[in-house]
């Protein structure tokens, strides 16, 4: 009887043992999140190891977000992939109606005369009328194309993308898409709306729109010559060439990531991120993210102890 109630002692004392040196591990990586002092004495392993380490955690975080988790090539991927390019096509079709509202001023001052004299006119002529009309168009397109971008809908496609970027990750992209994904996604949405914003990208929309328009009147001249209502004939080429316009602006965007990255600078963005977020946030998300592996390290721990305990009844002996 004796020797049973030894073992089941030892082993309950070496759980209990083993339990609570792993909790205390534990505990210690995340807490005390300030240093403890006894007069002017720091006491020994304060703060804990996270709160310790805040700024190089920070810095490896950044540049393990910008190298592996959120790298320029991902972001370039996402942007190249089928449904950017139909989302684009949506936009240029809402947008092309504001652009033909805004010429039908024109259409109606020259109804009392023919668009053309004959139905053999130069395609020069065609081009000419283009070029007067396409400022008109490509802004109001570059205009939608912002406003639609700047909307809740474009921030929600960023958002979408940067949490499936670094979701792919394994579990550091996990932890950070948790802890960071919303400053992150934030960053990105205003650096590429910055970038359609700025003259570089609107010029960039004026000339896709600009090249793409001129090629279908260049191509077909005199069957739009003969279409005497200026708005149903842009109406019916936006509908022919939004899927050209499309998949141009989406190479456009592409090639502008470079100078959207040079400007995000993601490993930066994400040190002064983690020095902003309160470590008690820090604390919950990896807790909330790796509570399977902490009670899987508490219940190891406890296993460990039993067995140390069974250990010692058989040196016991």
């Amino acid at each position: 009887m004796s020797l049973l109630w030894n073992a089941v002692l030892l082993t309950a004392v070496g759980a209990f043992i083993g339990w609570a040196t792993s909790a205390a591990a534990v505990w210690l990586i995340f807490r005390p999140h300030e240093p403890l002092y006894v007069g002017r004495v720091r006491v020994p392993l304060t703060p804990g190891v996270l709160p310790r380490h805040r700024e190089e955690l920070g810095r490896a975080l950044g540049e393990l977000v910008e190298g592996t988790l959120l790298p320029e090539r991902a972001i370039v991927a996402r942007l190249e992939e089928e449904d950017v390019r139909r989302l684009l096509q949506l936009f240029l079709l809402r947008t092309g109606r504001r652009a033909i509202a805004h010429l039908r001023a024109r259409e109606d001052s020259a109804a009392d005369t023919p668009l053309f004299a004959s139905a053999s006119e130069s395609r020069r002529e065609i081009l000419r009328l283009w070029e007067d009309l396409a400022p008109d168009v490509a802004f109001h397109v570059w205009q939608g194309l912002l406003r639609r971008a700047s909307s809740a809908e474009g921030y929600a496609l960023v958002a979408e993308w940067t949490g499936r970027v670094l979701e792919e990750q394994g579990f550091l992209g996990r932890t950070v898409a948790r802890t960071l994904r919303e400053p992150i996604a934030r960053s990105l949405h205003r650096a590429f709306v910055r970038y359609l914003a700025s003259q570089g990208g609107r010029d960039v929309v004026a000339q896709v729109v600009r090249q793409v328009v001129q090629d279908a009147f260049a191509e077909g001249g005199e069957a739009w010559s003969r279409d005497p209502v200026l708005r149903r004939t842009l109406l019916r080429l936006l509908r022919r060439e939004a899927p050209r316009l499309a998949a141009l602006l989406q190479s456009a965007l592409v090639r502008a990531v470079p100078e959207v990255y040079r400007a995000l600078r993601p490993a930066e963005l994400v040190e002064r991120e983690v020095a902003r977020i309160p470590m008690t946030l820090v604390e919950e998300a990896v807790r909330r993210i790796a509570h399977r592996e902490i009670r899987a390290i508490l219940v190891l721990g406890a296993v460990l102890g039993a067995g140390i305990g069974v250990l010692q009844l058989f040196f016991l002996r």
